[in-house]
């Protein structure tokens, strides 16, 4: 694990050392997923402008092209906007905004929050990718990792809401069919278990703190559910 910092604006973002092996078969196509990524103005943080950096490296020695989608919810309906291609020579990297496509209208002015899926072919596995989400004042990172699949079970450490903080979980539904997520919510002393229907390409954004001040009862008996397809973000701010 490693990070960077700029004292002058208080700008920090960690980033993770990942490995290049490639298990797919020759020609196949790959994926990576991202969700709970902020931009353009925040609805959470008064002030709070987002510019989604997704920095690109070829560590191969073959040209690479990369095909991004944004997804976003509006209207209660997924939707997702396909971006321009981002083609690396051998050993290239690139760090594009994906803010710029907001700004000129590919990605809807009201969104500011999206997902992000990224498809190429390599036959040698040599993509690294990386995002983070930095506001203008360099006051709030949002790092969004990227993963391969979807997952059966996610487990995160620790969420805080005392004061005026706040922790927050989105979650995404990557596959192509409805499914429920249980979200297990443990402190000292209990667990708060509830479930989440997800249609195809649904992404939700819950609010522990939100949860705990309307005090609604969650589900008493233990769930059953079949979790398909379901990537997640968790982010704590104040």
């Amino acid at each position: 694990q490693g990070w960077a910092t700029n004292v002058a604006r208080g700008f920090s973002t960690g980033f993770s050392f990942t490995s290049t092996k490639c298990d797919c078969e020759p020609g196949e196509k790959r994926h990576l997923y991202g969700t709970g990524v902020p931009i353009g103005e925040s609805a959470m943080m008064q002030g709070a402008v987002f510019d989604p950096l997704l920095i690109l490296r070829n560590t191969s020695q073959d040209p690479i092209t990369v095909v991004p989608t944004f997804n976003f919810m509006l209207g209660g309906v997924p939707k997702k906007v396909r971006l321009p291609n981002v083609t690396l020579a051998k050993q290239e990297t690139r760090v594009t905004n994906l803010r710029q496509y907001q700004q000129t209208g590919l990605i809807p002015d009201v969104i500011n929050t999206g997902s992000i899926e990224l498809e190429f072919e390599s036959e040698s596995g040599g993509l690294l990718a990386e995002l983070a989400s930095v506001s203008s004042t360099g006051f709030y990172t949002s790092q969004a990792p990227l993963v391969c699949s979807g997952k059966n079970a996610l487990h995160m450490s620790y969420w805080r809401t005392d004061g005026d903080w706040d922790s927050m979980l989105q979650i995404e539904n990557i596959s192509k069919e409805s499914t429920r997520a249980e979200i297990t919510i443990s402190y000292p002393g209990g667990l708060y278990i509830f479930e989440k229907p997800l249609k195809a390409g649904e992404s939700a954004m819950i609010s522990i703190k939100e949860l705990q001040q309307t005090q609604l009862p969650d589900n008493k008996c233990t769930l059953t559910t079949r979790h398909l397809g379901v990537i997640g973000h968790f982010a704590g701010f104040r």
